[in-house]
């Protein structure tokens, strides 16, 4: 997946708001030096109306830049999310944990890296030119200083990169480390109380998984970028005492002469922020390694089918899964309850029941029997949904979906969710974090405006207070009066039209052999 559409109105609008600034700073620089010589009717509104003119228009420049560049991303980020679930056609990634971070942090990496790097570093070279130019056409003294300015920015910036590289290399390495230790971690949870130990009021776990290495190198990426600013600005005083002590005394009478100490000593402003976004360049590098190494498991298509007279499950079970087969018969409408404990396998059932994991037995719709694979219209709705870094609006229309403005509130409303409103609002990472709660029934939203034939959800109920727990059990069974919804759930709902219950009790012994069935 590569989207390389260059975003030149961005680019033009950062070029303008850096170039406004510098001529803003090199007339205002020579105006002062002017005034305090000047004669007697020196015209002093011509230079100041060009200045405001200037400063208006870098005000101008710099929110339309942040408009168009902001809209960009948005789009960019859009288009990778659609070239992720085209890939997804008929495949699940391998790794649960890598479908969030793929979703939303990565693809977000990916999209910003114009707006958060190159702007950044072509406003600084466009800015860098201009002076020169200006230094030379007015002849002034001191313009090898600003040759030597570039130089050593060009130098700073391209080790600056290639440390970036490899921090982001090596903060690869230790975010999957950190995540498949974490992963194995989890799985051992019933183990946790025999590993406890305790000293002197302290409690601590044995083998619990660290980040710290994955943090330092993020602070190390940080750091990276905040020496290069140190070295620069190091710099920009070097040259300006340099320039100080070579031009001779009568140059540097002149008004025309301070303009060549001040774009010094402003340096670190107009060219020392670009390395600020140093930290941006390394994310999308780690991002693009992340997403070029996903691993994607083939699921298969098994087609569409809507069913008319009901759903039949036949010995049915999760391949490689230690669950007892089941058999059960879903109508074509209603709410189905899935009942059972903790790890009896009711997940499992509606995943595989939905096509995401292979199973065993059969499953029958309106008598035609369907092959393994997705089931297209078949929605699973899991325990912890993926809640993208993006606004509600494409939170709860992803990719191409639409549904009218009206119907969006008025499920935001049954399901009560209105504070999250507007629409445009941002969720996530630089907005509003969603609790547990609030992203189960953003999804169950989503899920319900793709229109779907069947509705599988999971755990729909854990986390809520009883008021949200009816508001879910409402809204669910105003589903179920045209589809089947299947809910499996530990929590029994307090108002949910259940047309049948499903119990799952069986359990599995330490040698992995059923010992009881439903």
């Amino acid at each position: 997946m590569t989207f390389t559409r260059v975003p030149w109105l961005t680019l033009l609008l950062a070029v303008f708001h850096g170039a406004s600034g510098l001529l803003v700073l090199i007339i205002a620089s020579w105006f002062i030096a002017a005034s305090a010589i000047a004669p007697v009717g020196f015209n002093y509104v011509v230079p100041a109306v060009v200045i405001r003119a200037l400063a208006l228009i870098r005000i101008g420049a710099g929110y339309a830049q942040m408009w168009a560049g902001h809209k960009d991303m948005l789009n960019r980020t859009r288009n990778w999310r659609l070239g992720l679930f085209s890939q997804l056609a008929g495949k699940r990634i391998e790794e649960r944990q890598w479908v969030v971070e793929a979703l939303s942090r990565h693809t977000e990496n990916l999209a910003s890296v114009w707006i958060g790097w190159a702007t950044h570093q072509a406003s600084a070279i466009v800015m860098l030119l201009a002076a020169l130019v200006t230094a030379t056409w007015l002849d002034l003294p001191g313009t090898y200083s600003l040759v030597l300015l570039g130089i050593a920015w060009l130098l700073i910036q391209l080790a600056l990169v290639l440390r970036g590289l490899q921090i982001a290399a090596r903060e690869i390495r230790h975010e999957q480390r950190f995540r498949f230790e974490s992963e194995h971690f989890l799985d051992t949870s019933s183990l946790w109380h025999l590993r406890v130990r305790s000293q002197n009021g302290n409690v601590s776990l044995p083998g619990a998984p660290s980040a710290t290495n994955y943090w330092q190198a993020q602070r190390d990426n940080r750091r990276a970028a905040e020496s290069a600013e140190w070295l620069f600005q190091g710099v920009c005083i070097g040259l300006l005492v340099s320039v100080m002590l070579l031009a001779p005394l009568s140059v540097l009478h002149a008004p025309l002469a301070v303009i060549i100490p001040m774009l010094l000593l402003a340096a670190p402003d107009w060219l020392g922020r670009s390395f600020k976004a140093g930290p941006a360049l390394t994310a999308y590098r780690q991002s693009q390694r992340a997403m070029s190494s996903l691993s994607f498991v083939p699921v298969g298509d098994a087609g569409q089918f809507r069913p008319r007279s009901g759903i039949e499950v036949r010995q049915f079970a999760a391949a490689d899964r230690s669950v007892p087969p089941i058999d059960f018969v879903l109508p074509a409408r209603g709410v189905a309850l899935i009942e059972g404990e903790s790890g009896s396998g009711k997940s499992t059932i509606l995943q595989a029941l939905a096509g995401h994991l292979r199973y065993t037995g059969e499953r029958v719709v309106d008598g035609d029997t369907i092959g393994q694979g997705l089931v297209k219209g078949w929605i699973y709705v899991e325990q912890a949904p993926v809640i993208l870094h993006s606004t509600l609006r494409e939170n709860l229309c992803p990719g191409d979906l639409k549904a009218p403005e009206s119907e969006l509130i008025e499920g935001l409303e049954a399901l009560g969710l209105s504070h999250l409103l507007p629409l445009d609002s941002w969720l996530g990472q630089g907005g509003r974090h969603l609790s547990g709660g609030e992203s189960k029934r953003v999804a169950l939203l989503r899920a319900a405006l793709s229109r779907p034939d069947v509705l599988l959800v999971d755990e729909p109920f854990e986390g809520l207070d009883t008021q949200n727990i009816r508001r879910v059990s409402g809204f669910l069974s105003r589903l179920g009066i045209t589809i089947p919804v299947v809910v499996a759930s530990h929590i029994t709902a307090v108002n949910v039209q259940i047309v049948q219950t499903i119990k799952v009790t069986g359990t599995v012994t330490a040698s992995g052999q059923i010992a009881q069935r439903a």
